[in-house]
């Protein structure tokens, strides 16, 4: 009978202590920078750029400052006494080719060429500030269809007339480029964009030869490079598109030739005599005028963006466990007070970002409990997205959104047996820890102090444990105690 009721007591016993949460070793933890930075996303006009970085952190108190940026990245070159103005001249070749050659739906390669000239004047009008456009073909000779004017009707009126026309000649782009070199004024960008679709035939100097294979189509070449050198030195920019080379309507002799002498005039596409240059088909004539050598054109204009929003969204983890603060002022704008309890975002506005000028703002995030078990091990990005809005100098609106962040983790710290040795010695740790084992389980009466500390959260001997202690001893002694009395009961 004793036997059952000290096994009931002890399983019992055994399931308080199941029941009772006794407190681990304290908890200590890092904030962990895990993504430093966002991507880079580029300004749809290929004006800048917007991101955002870590710039500085503490783990031991959870901070971390952040950095948002946005860069106006065109630079704007310094010409002596210049006018900050843009001028672009297209220099359009008019040989008999450009009449002659036509596509499977019956589209004349001059139509082509006419429309992706006017597509692009269109957009640069629209989008580059204080800018002046002229066309000048060239044949035999060279001809200006229309002086630099800030008139898109004028600059169109001007094409088209001359698409209707049938002026025709041989191909002397050294006299279309020359014209053209001496029409620019002192402005700080100067552009020239060639379109054209042989190799030159004629030049400047007098030589003239259909025979591309000639040794004379080859010094027509050679002047035709020179003289592309020379107006480079001057400060122009000169584009260069070459289209037609690998139609039908050349045989694969011509097509060899006329390769070796387009080398020899315009280089390659990546080591090119022109500043850049493209050699392409028939078909990707829009889209390579239209987008490319557009892009071509804004990359060298230097202007400002206009009335900037930046509105940086936060997530609920960063909204419930972190305080918010600035670092200082942006340098450029100004922002919200405070994050917005009802968007969970700050506004950051900006009048106006010129050309090398790059607008910051720096803010610091703070976790407000070290311990907090819910963010442990969790990764967690600083932001949820960041709206970039925008207008340029034709106020044309934009959009950029940023959608990736800089990610941050609350990480458990996990020391290692005698955490006061030096950590490098982690052998002498193993052997330290054996040692205190085999002195725990030879001496158990010993009261040695065992410095194991464990790599996970351990219960301790505490309050708890003391309790149950006590109210074991209570138990026993008041079972034996009503046991021994019973039997004295009985006996008298």
């Amino acid at each position: 009978m004793l036997k059952k009721v000290v096994g009931i007591i002890l399983v019992f016993i055994l399931l308080i202590a199941g029941t009772i949460t006794v407190n681990g070793a304290e908890l200590k933890t890092r904030l962990d920078v895990i993504k430093q930075e966002s991507e880079t996303i580029k300004l749809e006009n290929e004006q800048g750029y917007i991101t955002k970085k870590i710039i500085d952190s503490n783990p031991e108190t959870g901070e971390v400052t952040i950095q948002l940026s946005l860069s106006n990245t065109k630079k704007e070159e310094i010409v002596e006494n210049a006018i900050k103005k843009t001028e672009v001249i297209m220099v359009i070749d008019s040989s008999g080719s450009m009449y002659d050659y036509k596509n499977e739906q019956g589209i004349a390669r001059k139509t082509m060429i006419v429309e992706a000239a006017e597509a692009l004047g269109k957009k640069l009008y629209e989008n580059v500030d204080n800018i002046e456009i002229s066309a000048i073909i060239f044949h035999d000779n060279a001809k200006e269809l229309c002086s630099l004017t800030n008139n898109k009707d004028e600059f169109n009126n001007a094409l088209e007339n001359w698409r209707k026309s049938n002026t025709r000649g041989w191909t002397n782009i050294d006299a279309g480029i020359t014209l053209a070199s001496e029409k620019f004024n002192n402005v700080t960008n100067k552009i020239m964009v060639v379109l054209t679709d042989g190799v030159p035939t004629r030049d400047t100097k007098g030589n003239g030869s259909l025979d591309v294979g000639s040794e004379k189509c080859k010094t027509i070449a050679i002047n035709t490079r020179e003289k592309i050198e020379q107006i480079r030195e001057k400060g122009i920019y000169i584009i260069a598109l070459m289209t037609g080379t690998e139609t039908s309507d050349l045989s694969a002799e011509q097509v060899i030739q006329e390769t070796a002498l387009l080398k020899e005039v315009f280089g390659t596409q990546t080591n090119s005599t022109a500043n850049k240059y493209y050699n392409i088909s028939d078909e990707n004539i829009n889209k390579i005028v239209t987008e490319d050598i557009y892009k071509d054109v804004v990359s060298r204009v230097q202007n400002p963006i206009n009335s900037i929003k930046i509105v940086d969204y936060f997530p609920s983890e960063i909204i419930n466990n972190f305080e918010f603060s600035y670092v200082e002022q942006p340098n450029v704008g100004n922002v919200s007070s405070q994050i917005d309890e009802n968007t969970n975002n700050i506004i950051w506005e900006i009048d106006k970002l010129d050309g090398e000028e790059m607008a910051t703002l720096k803010y610091k995030l703070k976790i407000k409990d070290m311990k907090n078990l819910s963010l442990l091990n969790k990764t967690i990005a600083t932001n949820d997205k960041v709206v970039l809005t925008y207008k340029d100098t034709a106020s044309k609106d934009y959009t950029a959104t940023l959608t990736s962040s800089p990610q941050i983790q609350l990480t458990e710290i996990k020391e290692n047996v005698n955490s006061n040795e030096n950590e490098n010695r982690n052998e002498n740790k193993n052997e330290i820890r054996n040692e205190i084992g085999n002195e725990v389980i030879n001496n158990n009466q010993s009261k040695q102090t065992d410095n194991t500390v464990a790599n996970t959260i351990l219960p301790k001997t505490g309050e708890n444990i003391v309790i149950i202690g006590i109210i074991t001893i209570l138990i026993i002694s008041g079972v034996f105690y009503y046991i021994k009395t019973k039997k004295y009961n009985d006996i008298k």
